[in-house]
């Protein structure tokens, strides 16, 4: 995709950020079947995902966009291939997110909240992107403390 670092330099940056940044959140996005992706690509991709880096990831299928300088590339890959690829790669993806959501469970974490009810209210934590990354529900007794405006669960 034309990119100006190699594999190392994705390792490095992300042992980097999870070693000096105790309190981070690294969210990504994989597009599956870009022109040219070989099945040996692929299954790389797989494996690098299964390395944990990353506390939110996205996952779409490669498709045309008319304007796009990719749509022009040789090697396109069929809808039919990529489709069979994304499937396994998305419960590969929806459970290792899981896995992470299981473990904020019961934990102390500093959000925004996002709407509230008379007995639940649905937080965002902190590091996360409104409209992109997950949401908490908490009940009313899950509250410490309130400070300037900040809720603290």
């Amino acid at each position: 995709m034309g990119r100006f670092y190699d594999e190392k330099a994705i390792h490095d940056l992300l042992q980097f950020i999870k070693k000096e940044f105790p309190v981070h959140f690294i969210r990504t996005n994989f597009i599956v079947g870009f022109p040219g992706e070989t099945e040996e690509e692929f299954q790389h991709l797989h494996s690098f995902i299964q390395q944990d880096y990353f506390d939110n990831i996205a996952l779409f299928e490669y498709h045309d966009e008319p304007l796009a300088a990719s749509s022009r590339l040789p090697d396109q890959i069929s809808s039919h291939i990529i489709r069979q690829r994304f499937l396994p790669l998305r419960r590969v993806v929806n459970n290792l997110l899981l896995q992470k959501q299981e473990a904020r469970k019961g934990k102390t974490y500093t959000g925004y909240v996002q709407t509230g009810g008379q007995e639940r209210i649905t937080v965002r934590p902190i590091l996360h992107c409104p409209e992109i990354d997950e949401v908490d529900e908490i009940t009313l007794e899950q509250i410490i403390r309130s400070e300037d405006e900040e809720i603290v669960v």
